[in-house]
């Protein structure tokens, strides 16, 4: 027998991975890609319809030292907060913390919502709600439940609201606990009032209180009471920032789905931070006057003692004016005193600053200006000090304490500390100094006045003692006045610059545009990258190039994909493509055959390597087209173990080639006639224990040249390679072997097996025939025609969605 290896079609050494089949591939499933924009599409329209609008709303504002204009030198009273940089720092803290949120939050009842029923959502009505809800904060409240108002025509209210579980949970907004409750009874309360009229039921208790600036809407309203930390923690999430790096100036703004709401917010936050900002800032001189007043207090009582004593000497003594020496000796004495009055209320400030110091009592401290101190070091270190320790305390209450900027307070608290105790200490020795030369001067000038007459001398003490506590009440009263004008005058470091208003914003979001654009990237790009993963990790052959890279075995020919449920695709369908595609494979075997130079009947084996690869298939049209073409052929079913040669002829299963091969019966006996002329067919037969057993005897031999006198071809359908051996042991009495691959079910190594016994020599004649292939796919390079085969195949009638998908 001659051989044929050398037989092919043309070959191709392509690369493990073929970029342009793999994007045929992915242009395959444009179906998917299309389903997936769809839904992607869907969800993007659902998400723009049902999802709240957004908006974002801002205020602008700056923060800068601003002097108070009638500060003097001398009155010394300001407030160092220790820079700008450190101030707008100090500002975005404050203003994202716990404490300063809860104070904007508590002014504003934030806590209780207005809400009307839109078609998808509850929409806040914040700014148009008909009524005000006025809380009675003795009572708790229903947390977190719907509470349903109706505005009547009579302008009367209904309230209703129902529960689903008797277990509810109530809010004490004055000290903001929440604790459990349990309805008795039923689970619907209503009632109808008046604006104004008391509202009570267990777990509620307010009254509504008509909004005079919107209009009186009859309508379905619904009202929620939030909690208070929630509400909190959603305002704390306010963006601020500065404009630039250098800048003094901060942007603020805040997102929500109420625009009113939001820019009353702004304001609001903004107006508490002006007001705690400058309460801070009149401290110091609100602990001036304080401790002025508590001074003025004794003065003032001994001035009043000083002045009755002296009118009483006077009148009694009739003595109403010194002599020129007296006169002398008294300013002298007078000038000295006032000079070590004034050192000791200096002394007596720095004991108690230092006490202050010692407890840590920071904030309580008064202006060294209070009692005439005026060293720069010592004012501006208690400046400083009081300013750092009023801000510890207020960020102490939204911070931990092992916070960072904390930290760094605390650390510049000490160090100002250290600083203005070391200054106390020189201050108070310097100031002893002078006292004690001061009094050395009085004690000379007392050794003089003693020489005075004694009613002179008891006339200058009363004097004296008059004169200095007129002058330091005059003093302190001075020092009073300047601190209250210091205080009134004083004004906040926060400055406006854009209030927060309703200008017409548009919303932030949803982005219906962007929202589709995403979605309409998403739907083409993630089926995509499902497709080239399913086309990477596929192992499954799905194009001639791919077939071809796989083995070296010459390559027969491809059949069509079968439209049809007719396994006699040839026979009933005759114009079809399918049918077409076995002609070819006719003319490919007879132009092998020619190479053979054979007079006898031409043999062929039909095999694969499993179970569904259409080999049983590919038999009978072979064995179908070469008796159309008047070859006498027969058809014989050696796939002992599951038999399917019989179907689509009409002949019976139940005698075959197992009961010629157990001698049971003759070869005549077991050839059948079938519908097709001049063709014959010979079944398997009853299923065997020991089909392999069977096809090894003599028996086969002699069935196969007794059927080559009688026919033109013979075409035997085999076992699965892949599964059973029974295939090789036929295959040394055939011609020709055609090995079936189907498109995208035959896996890469399946083709393993047949190659190793190719390689090997073991088998011979083989051709690889490439079965189920649709319509311009998998051919590579030209076959198959496409649309341009319209009236040359037989077509079957489709509905309008299978043409357009089949596009």
């Amino acid at each position: 027998m001659e051989k044929f290896n050398n037989f092919d079609f043309g070959s191709s050494n392509l690369p493990s991975i073929d970029i342009k089949a793999l994007l045929f591939r992915v242009l395959r499933g444009w179906k998917w890609i299309l389903l997936s924009i769809i839904l992607s599409l869907a969800v993007a329209y659902y998400i723009n319809v049902r999802k709240k609008y957004q908006y974002e709303m801002d205020t602008k504002i700056s923060v800068k030292d601003e002097q108070n204009p009638f500060f003097t030198s001398s009155m010394n009273l300001t407030f160092n907060w220790g820079g700008s940089s450190d101030k707008v720092e100090t500002m975005i803290t404050t203003l994202k913390s716990r404490t300063h949120n809860e104070e904007v939050v508590e002014a504003l009842d934030y806590y209780i919502q207005y809400l009307k029923q839109d078609k998808y959502y509850y929409t806040d009505i914040y700014g148009a709600n008909p009524f005000i809800v006025q809380l009675d904060k003795n009572k708790p409240q229903v947390l977190n439940q719907l509470i349903k108002v109706t505005v009547l025509p009579d302008k009367k209210l209904q309230v209703a609201v129902d529960f689903e579980t008797p277990q509810l949970q109530l809010i004490d907004y004055k000290i903001h606990k929440i604790y459990p409750f349990v309805v008795k009874g039923e689970l619907h309360y209503e009632k109808t009032v008046t604006y104004n009229e008391l509202v009570s039921f267990p777990f509620m208790q307010f009254k509504l209180i008509k909004n005079n600036d919107t209009f009186q809407n009859e309508g379905v309203y619904y009202i929620k009471f939030l909690n208070f930390n929630s509400v909190v923690s959603r305002f704390k999430k306010l963006k601020a920032k500065q404009i630039s790096k250098s800048s003094s100036i901060l942007s603020l703004s805040l997102q929500g789905e109420n625009k009113a709401k939001l820019a009353k917010y702004l304001n609001a936050t903004v107006a508490v931070l002006k007001q705690n900002q400058l309460r801070k800032k009149n401290l110091f001189a609100a602990n001036t006057i304080a401790f002025i007043d508590r001074e003025l207090t004794g003065v003032t009582d001994s001035l009043k003692t000083a002045e009755r004593d002296l009118e009483q000497f006077r009148a009694k003594n009739q003595i109403f004016d010194l002599s020129s020496e007296g006169g002398k000796i008294y300013e002298d004495m007078s000038s000295f005193e006032s000079e070590r009055m004034v050192i000791a209320r200096k002394i007596g400030y720095y004991e108690l600053l230092d006490t202050y110091l010692k407890n840590k009592n920071f904030t309580r401290i008064s202006s060294p200006s209070a009692v005439g101190i005026e060293e720069p070091n010592i004012i501006s270190g208690v400046s400083e000090l009081v300013a750092m320790a009023v801000e510890k305390e207020h960020l102490s209450q939204s911070l931990r304490a092992d916070n960072p900027l904390l930290k760094e307070l605390d650390g510049k608290i000490a160090a100002r500390e250290q600083v203005i105790k070391e200054n106390i200490r020189s201050a108070k020795a310097l100031l002893k100094s002078d006292k004690a030369a001061i009094n050395k001067r009085i004690a000379q000038l007392r050794h003089k006045y003693k020489k005075l007459p004694v009613a002179e001398q008891r006339l200058s003490n009363m004097k004296r003692v008059y004169d200095l506590s007129e002058a330091s009440y005059n003093m302190l009263l001075e020092k009073r006045s300047q601190a209250g004008i210091a205080m009134a005058a004083n004004v906040s470091d926060v400055t406006v610059i854009d209030n927060a208003k309703d200008v017409g914003q548009t919303p932030i979001a949803p982005n219906k545009l962007l929202n589709y654009i995403i979605a309409l990237a998403l739907g083409v790009i993630l089926p995509i990258i499902m497709l080239l993963i399913m086309a990477l990790l596929d192992s499954s052959i799905n194009t001639i190039d791919e077939l071809k890279h796989e083995t070296k075995i010459p390559f027969l020919g491809v059949i069509g994909k079968n439209e049809t449920k007719d396994d006699l695709v040839v026979f009933n369908k005759p114009r079809s493509g399918t049918a077409e595609s076995f002609r070819a494979v006719r003319a490919s075997l007879q132009f092998i055959y020619k190479k053979i130079s054979k007079e006898t009947a031409k043999k062929v084996l039909v095999t694969s390597s499993v179970s569904g690869e259409g080999k049983t298939f590919v038999t009978k049209n072979i064995a179908t087209v070469f008796a159309l073409s008047n070859k006498k052929t027969i058809l014989i079913g050696l796939d002992l173990r599951k038999p399917r040669i019989h179907d689509g002829f009409t002949v019976d299963d139940k005698l075959g080639a197992v009961n010629y091969l157990i001698g049971d019966k003759t070869i005549t006996e077991i050839i059948q006639q079938t519908k097709i002329e001049n063709l014959d067919i010979i079944t398997s037969g009853p299923i065997p224990p020991n089909p392999s057993e069977l096809l090894l005897g003599s028996a086969l031999a002699e069935l196969i040249t007794y059927l080559e006198k009688e026919y033109d071809y013979i075409i035997i359908d085999t076992p699965p390679v892949g599964l059973v051996s029974d295939t090789f042991e036929i295959a040394n009495y055939v011609d020709a072997s055609i090995y079936v691959v189907r498109q995208g079910y035959s896996k890469k190594g399946m083709l393993d097996m047949i190659n190793d016994k190719y390689d090997k020599g073991e088998i011979k004649n083989i051709t690889i025939l490439f079965n189920d292939v649709a319509s311009g796919k998998g051919y590579g390079y030209g076959y198959g025609y496409g649309t341009y085969a319209n009236g040359y195949h037989e077509t079957t009638k489709k509905s309008f969605f299978q043409k357009l998908f089949k596009r």
